[in-house]
C-alpha cells in the first residue's frame, strides 16, 4: 500500500486538497471529483491481494492512464453486486488485463 500514498495523495491535490494542508485524522472527509474517487476505489480493490511490486506498479499505471469513462466501466463491474461473484470475474479481468496476473 506504501506504493499508493504518492497517488492518493495526488487524487487528493487534483481534487483541490493541498498537501502540506492534509492532516491524516481518524474522522477527515475528503470530497473528490467522481472518476478521482472511482479510481480510488479501482486502486484499492485491484492491488489489494497483489504482492508483486511490479504488478503494483502496472495496475496503479494502468488505472491512473485510463479515461474517465473506463473509470467508470470498471468501477461499476467491479463494484457489481448483481452478478453471483460480487464483481470477482470483472476484478480478475481488469487484473489480467492491467499486470498480466
Amino acid at each position: 500500500m506504501v506504493y499508493l500514498l504518492p497517488v492518493l495523495a495526488e487524487l487528493l491535490h487534483r481534487s483541490g486538497f493541498h498537501p502540506d494542508r492534509l492532516e491524516l485524522k481518524a474522522r477527515s472527509v475528503f470530497r473528490l471529483e467522481e472518476a478521482d474517487a472511482a479510481r480510488v476505489g479501482l486502486l484499492l480493490k485491484v492491488v489489494a491481494p497483489l504482492q508483486n511490486v511490479s504488478r503494483l506498479r502496472l495496475a496503479r499505471t494502468g488505472i491512473l492512464d485510463m479515461t474517465d469513462e473506463e473509470v467508470y466501466y470498471w468501477y461499476a463491474k467491479v463494484a457489481s453486486r448483481n452478478n453471483g461473484d460480487r464483481g470477482g470475474t470483472a476484478l480478475r479481468a481488469l487484473r489480467l488485463l492491467l499486470g498480466g496476473e
